[in-house]
């Protein structure tokens, strides 16, 4: 209980998950109409991108996981813990959901392409969401630290 208490207490940002999964839901809907009625036309060029960068992001989370376990750093060992779940769902959604799109037929007009391109839409959302929220934690945590509050 204490450590929940005092994860809502930080007065330094605010949980982005809520926000990334409202952004994401409504990019969901946003793309995938927008691609069954052809206004998309590059939904491949899209989805390998948003590969390329939930995997870049999958090696840099581990990689800052494994640096605050040899080197432990309050805060980023705080904002890892308040960040780390959602923003490996959207990174894990997005390569899967990605992975899934791309083994499909992606053609306008077909309701299974809509959906996997709203799926794509959704997680990829969400992990830039995340993203922000933990960049924002991180620097907000880096500087409170330097300054010694």
């Amino acid at each position: 209980m204490g450590f929940m208490s005092s994860y809502n207490n930080e007065s330094c940002g605010l949980s982005t998950c809520c926000l990334g999964l409202v952004l994401g839901v409504i990019a969901a809907v946003i793309f995938g109409i927008l691609f069954f009625f052809g206004l998309i036309p590059e939904a491949l060029a899209g989805i390998a991108i948003a590969l390329e960068l939930a995997v870049v992001l999958l090696v840099l989370l581990f990689v800052g996981a494994y640096i605050s376990e040899k080197n432990p750093s309050y805060f980023l060992s705080r904002c890892l813990c308040r960040h780390a779940a959602c923003l490996l769902a959207g990174i894990i959604g997005t390569i899967v959901a990605g992975t899934i799109a791309m083994s499909i037929l992606i053609v306008p007009g077909l309701v299974s392409s809509a959906i996997a391109v709203a799926l794509v839409a959704f997680f990829y959302a969400l992990m830039l969401t995340e993203t922000v929220g933990f960049l924002l934690c991180f620097a907000c945590k880096a500087h409170r630290c330097k300054e010694g509050v």
